[in-house]
């Protein structure tokens, strides 16, 4: 993977800087000294490319006092408020299925880093691969994300899994009592891998509150995040996510765009024409997507949609869904109910 196309979202982010308070740690002092600005925080969707995500962790790693600063952010993975991943995990029918998941969509939260899952007839192993070797990572950041894999596997499997072995690329720290709390299993420091092994007969236990039709209808819009993710070229993307967030009553117009990503309408025009895509290219598209999701899996009334995608009219829509499927918006969705 291209060093300039790796990426944190932004709920990654914010989940990091909102415990730096508890680690005595001004987030917006953080801010400051990585030149970063956080009013991009607020944007749902978002991603932080690698190399800002890399400078604002140095500088929270620098002014933090915790020797575990890894292990305690790792501990409360599953604090991310609704997200997408969680929840599909939680909608799997096992416990391998969920895994499987975690590793399949991880990148929906960063895609510096990938879990590996791979397990033969009695150890199951989840290790940590990293795409770039530009980085070089620390302690605490090996630590911190073995913690959230085990948060993640103790959340899903309400603590069935005991780990056969935590291991780590790094020397043994000094004090390991953090360490032995929050794994509960044998330790392993200065190994090939960082990685947790735990035994196999735990993929095969269902999950409490597995849903299939709630799993799949996850499934498909995880999948169309990613393929929006890695679709289009770095500003054809950035377009589009803030379109995505718009479709709400704001405003789409290449101005309103233009000036959240401060360049010139112009500009914009020009960074997008280089992708081969245009303005009102991306605006369809995006229209498109959410019209069609809208339809198939809500009850949402047809003027309704057509507010929210932005339309003054629920006839302009009519004719713009007609114009991208062939058929109108109640058409459509009467044959969707049909089919089922």
């Amino acid at each position: 993977m291209e060093h300039n196309s790796i990426s944190a979202s932004v709920e990654y982010v914010n989940f990091i800087m909102n415990h730096a308070p508890q680690f005595g740690i001004d987030a917006n002092e953080v801010y400051g000294e990585a030149g970063f600005d956080p009013a991009v925080l607020g944007t749902n969707g978002a991603r932080i490319p690698f190399h800002q995500f890399v400078r604002l962790w140095k500088i929270l790693e620098d002014k933090n006092a915790d020797p575990d600063l890894g292990l305690h952010l790792g501990e409360k993975a599953f604090a991310f408020p609704g997200h997408i991943l969680f929840i599909l995990m939680l909608n799997a029918p096992t416990i391998k299925d969920a895994i499987e998941k975690f590793c399949r969509y991880f990148n929906l939260l960063n895609d510096i880093t990938t879990p590996l899952f791979s397990f033969n007839s009695n150890l199951a192993t989840l290790s940590i691969h990293f795409h770039t070797n530009d980085f070089k990572p620390s302690r605490q950041i090996f630590e911190g994300i073995l913690a959230a894999y085990t948060s993640v596997l103790h959340r899903v499997s309400e603590k069935t899994i005991k780990f056969d072995g935590v291991y780590f690329v790094h020397p043994r720290p000094r004090d390991i009592s953090e360490h032995q709390r929050v794994f509960d299993a044998p330790l392993f420091f200065d190994q090939a891998e960082n990685k947790l092994t735990f035994n196999t007969k735990h993929l095969d236990l269902p999950l409490q509150l597995s849903n299939k039709e709630v799993l799949e209808t996850l499934e498909q819009l995880a999948q169309k995040l990613q393929q929006r993710l890695y679709a289009y070229g770095p500003w054809s993307d950035k377009v589009s996510r803030i379109m995505m967030n718009r479709l709400k009553g704001e405003k789409t117009d290449i101005e309103s765009i233009a000036r959240k990503l401060a360049v010139s309408p112009r500009n914009l025009q020009k960074q997008l024409k280089n992708e081969g895509v245009t303005y009102q290219k991306l605006l369809d598209h995006v229209r498109k997507e959410q019209a069609v999701y809208f339809l198939e899996k809500t009850n949402i009334a047809i003027s309704e949609i057509a507010f929210l995608l932005g339309y003054s009219e629920q006839s302009v829509f009519s004719r713009a869904f007609k114009r991208w499927v062939g058929s109108s918006p109640g058409q459509f969705r009467t044959r969707i109910k049909s089919n089922r």
